[in-house]
């Protein structure tokens, strides 16, 4: 599938216009939550959860930007590291000591992060042109 052959149909554009505007608001979320996290006014002493949700953001902060290239497989990445983020959010918020915010929040409340990605899957264009197949 390319990029220029989807462009011609009005539906399909807007569909992509859908998908590059959620996609860039996740990306901008997820970058700067980890430059805040090292680089600004974040917490001073990181965890090792800490990284390893940092480095589950950078990775689909990638996916989703390959997803706006309309790399098919991307979304499959996507999808693993948001559930891999949310697992993670839950096993700090289940955890032996949960952070004060934690404890505040519904166990529900990890879930609406899925609601972006969910959106972009049911958009993103699957089929493949006549010209891909000849």
């Amino acid at each position: 599938m390319q990029l220029s052959s989807l462009l011609g149909d009005r539906f399909t554009k807007s569909r992509l216009a859908i998908i590059i505007l959620l996609a860039g608001l996740l990306v901008f979320y997820h970058i700067s939550t980890v430059y805040d996290l090292y680089l600004g006014d974040g917490m001073a002493d990181h965890p090792l959860m800490i990284h390893i949700q940092s480095a589950l953001r950078l990775s689909i902060a990638a996916s989703l930007m390959l997803v706006v290239f309309g790399v098919r497989r991307a979304l499959y990445a996507m999808w693993l590291t948001i559930g891999g983020l949310v697992l993670t959010q839950y096993i700090v918020h289940f955890g032996a000591n949960p952070p004060e915010f934690a404890l505040e929040r519904s166990a529900f409340s990890y879930l609406r992060g899925v609601i972006f990605p969910a959106i972009i899957t049911l958009l993103f264009p699957y089929w493949k042109s006549t010209a891909d197949i000849a």
